[in-house]
């Protein structure tokens, strides 16, 4: 069902995405007008294929020039604008007609979610653009580059520019389109003549920031938002994000409390923008202040996500602070909250990965192993786990999670004699193909006898290690082997970080060295003083040497206290950071 729009686009080297996009356009346009500002690909003639008119023009290192000449050679009521590496998501014909109907309105947003990185991950960032308006010459694009049309909706017809529900995906800001168009080098040129002639230009200085900003270049960043920020109209569409990505250089540079500062004043021009909250919840995790952190982060999921109003990344209000306040409930020993909040994070985003690992090591830790079965359909719907699955899960497991975790995938065939062939030589990860086998084979090298014969104990002159990377596989050390790594802790670890320190205090707690585990844990608790984690063990410490030596009031005072024995592993889960 086609409408009154011309769809106008400018092109040039486009055949890797053109096609896409216009299959995506053509059956809701009436007519599709292309710029080309010289191609030497098959780009004409793809846009040939689907009935365009094409227009040659030459490349003058200014965006709205070509897209006004397209706007121009546009027949249709309506103007619909694309890049060639975006897709229109099929839109609802009558929700599209109804925006077409409105007399009062000159304009629409529509969402634009760009994704990110090298795509696998499924994270984008999501902004909103005028890209369908009237056909009036009164309304051009503005700007040799970000070029925008809004301010002239305005300047001639007010604030009638509306939100739709109409989305775009944009592949350009992956990294590969990135490096193979050279976008960067392109963007530099022409902002850097633009600025010449007008260096106290907001707009300019932003996108000029924004370049250095996505190449990490957080210094330069810094400087153009900075000033940017002393010039740009407090409500125009970009100095929210302005303000969001000056307080991220901040504390790339290690200037935090600047950061908090300047993301509490931004928080009060737009309290509706969630990604504020949630990077105020950030450096408060940075500065290891979980019980701040966690109150902004429920705050931020009461809020929900933007929808396009602010330039915003995905899960900012959804599963992404889900997770973030999973961290600190783990942080505050509320395991069972960061259960559910991990759960829905899961929910509204099955398979993300950072949510999945804590529940699925959670589950065991917690000895609530029916969570599995909500773990399998996110991992068992292709042939083999996810590659993360393989590399980062299972090597951080013991033996016998990872034997139980094939078995659940159904990875695992029987053997001869009825038996999973893991479990007559479970050295061997036999019964698995590809990935899989090769990470067990991986996971039991990092776990062979050292010179002493014993597993994870390094011979006499090997550097001392603890497993701060997997602590999980400490549930396999022998009580004898445990009472040796306690021992050598106390006289190899002169300079303990705060997790070695939490695990050489769990060693010595389950070798019966309470007061040494008392020393480690207090310790801890001096690294990290808003921690819970030092002061459950130094806790538990305590309720252990009463029982050894004092049974008797030990047994009058038990149902007082919590259980020790389930909060010991826990203290385990405790010492694998999650990542934020």
């Amino acid at each position: 069902m086609s409408f009154n729009i011309s769809l106008c686009m400018v092109i040039r080297d486009e055949e890797r995405f053109l096609s896409r996009c216009l299959a995506s356009a053509a059956p809701y346009v009436s007519e599709i007008v292309v710029v080309d500002t010289g191609s030497a690909d098959r780009s004409r003639e793809i846009a040939a294929s689907f009935g365009a008119r094409i227009l040659t023009i030459p490349w003058e290192d200014d965006f709205s020039q070509a897209r006004n000449a397209g706007l121009e050679a546009a027949r249709m009521p309506w103007i619909l604008v694309l890049d060639a590496d975006e897709v229109l998501v099929p839109p609802d014909p009558h929700h599209l007609e109804t925006l077409l109907a409105d007399p009062g309105v000159q304009g629409y947003f529509v969402q634009i979610r760009h994704r990110i990185g090298d795509g696998s991950s499924g994270e984008y960032v999501v902004d909103a653009a005028c890209r369908l308006f009237r056909n009036d010459p009164a309304i051009r694009f503005q700007g040799t580059i970000h070029e925008e049309v809004v301010s002239a909706i305005r300047a001639h017809h007010g604030d009638l520019v509306k939100f739709s529900e109409l989305v775009l995906w944009h592949d350009g800001y992956l990294d590969a389109v990135i490096a193979e168009k050279k976008k960067g080098e392109r963007n530099k040129a022409i902002l850097r003549k633009a600025l010449e002639s007008r260096p106290d230009d907001p707009v300019l200085l932003y996108a000029w920031g924004t370049e250095h900003f996505q190449q990490g270049a957080y210094p330069e960043a810094l400087a153009a938002f900075e000033r940017a920020l002393t010039l740009a109209p407090v409500f125009s569409g970009y100095t929210s994000d302005l303000a969001l990505k000056t307080a991220y250089c901040l504390r790339e540079l290690g200037r935090r409390q600047e950061a908090a500062g300047l993301l509490q004043q931004a928080a009060t021009l737009y309290p509706d923008f969630v990604d504020l909250l949630e990077w105020r919840a950030v450096l408060h995790l940075d500065d290891d202040r979980a019980d701040r952190a966690l109150p902004l982060l429920r705050q931020c999921l009461q809020m929900g996500p933007c929808d396009g109003r602010y330039s915003s990344a995905s899960g900012a209000g959804t599963y992404r602070s889900h997770y973030l306040a999973g961290v600190c409930c783990e942080r505050l020993w509320l395991w069972e909250e960061a259960v559910e909040h991990y759960r829905a994070a899961l929910r509204i985003r099955p398979g993300y990965a950072p949510a999945w690992l804590r529940l699925a090591e959670l589950a065991l830790l917690l000895d609530r192993r029916e969570m599995w079965s909500e773990l399998v359909p996110l991992t068992a719907g292709s042939e083999k786990p996810p590659r993360w699955l393989n590399t980062s899960v299972r090597r951080r497991w013991p033996k016998e999670w990872q034997i139980a975790w094939d078995r659940r995938l159904g990875l695992s065939r029987p053997g001869k004699a009825g038996f999973a062939p893991e479990e007559q030589n479970p050295d061997r990860g036999a019964g698995m193909e590809g990935e899989t086998a090769d990470c067990v084979d991986q996971t039991v090298e990092d776990q062979r006898p050292g010179a002493d014969g014993r597993r994870g104990i390094p011979a006499q002159g090997e550097p001392f290690r603890l497993p701060v990377d997997a602590p999980f596989s400490l549930l396999q050390t022998p009580r004898t082997v445990m009472e040796q790594w306690a021992r050598r802790c106390a006289t190899h670890l002169r300079e303990p970080s705060y997790q070695e320190a939490l695990l050489a205090g769990w060693l010595a707690l389950e070798s019966g060295l309470d007061w040494e585990a008392s020393r480690w844990f207090t310790l801890a608790t001096t690294m990290r003083p808003h921690r819970a984690a030092p002061r459950v063990g130094r806790y538990l410490a305590a309720v252990l040497s009463l029982r050894r030596h004092q049974p008797d009031l030990a047994v009058r005072l038990s149902d007082a206290w919590p259980d020790p024995d389930g909060q010991r592993r826990l203290l385990l889960a405790a010492a694998a950071e999650p990542v934020f």
